[in-house]
């Protein structure tokens, strides 16, 4: 089973290859390739490091994000704006609700304060996927 953050849902959305390093890129692609491969299998959200930050440059140690606090607000921003708690789902159980929740506001105030916000990667692939 996949284990995810709250807000990596938004994340594996907006992707397009680009990332911190040519690890963090790899492993997202599986990420991405494995989701897509397979809208109904179990996602289990959680509050810590899952599968993404695995390769990822903030990841310190391997036991916590350098931006901890950051990104732990990122995901408490997307279970209240989701209607959803860390637990098991299906992940197109996931992606309807992210359907039916998210716009450019909620987009907004779940990621304004993440460094990709500014770029507008994430809000136009977002928007050309049909989100808003």
């Amino acid at each position: 089973m996949l284990k995810l953050r709250p807000h990596h849902l938004l994340c594996v959305q907006a992707y397009i290859g680009k990332g911190y390093s040519q690890e963090f890129v790899e492993n997202m692609n599986q990420v991405v390739k494995q989701l897509q491969e397979d809208p109904y299998q179990r996602i289990q959200l959680v509050d810590d490091l899952d599968k993404i930050c695995g390769q990822c440059p903030n990841n310190v140690g391997k036991v916590e994000c350098v931006s901890n606090q950051k990104v732990k607000a990122l995901d408490q921003k997307t279970l209240t704006t989701l209607e959803i708690i860390p637990k098991e789902y299906t992940y197109d159980f996931l992606l309807q609700r992210l359907q039916e929740k998210l716009n450019k506001e909620t987009f907004k105030h779940i990621c304004s304060e993440c460094e990709w916000y500014s770029s507008h990667i994430c809000s136009q692939q977002l928007k050309e996927k049909g989100y808003f």
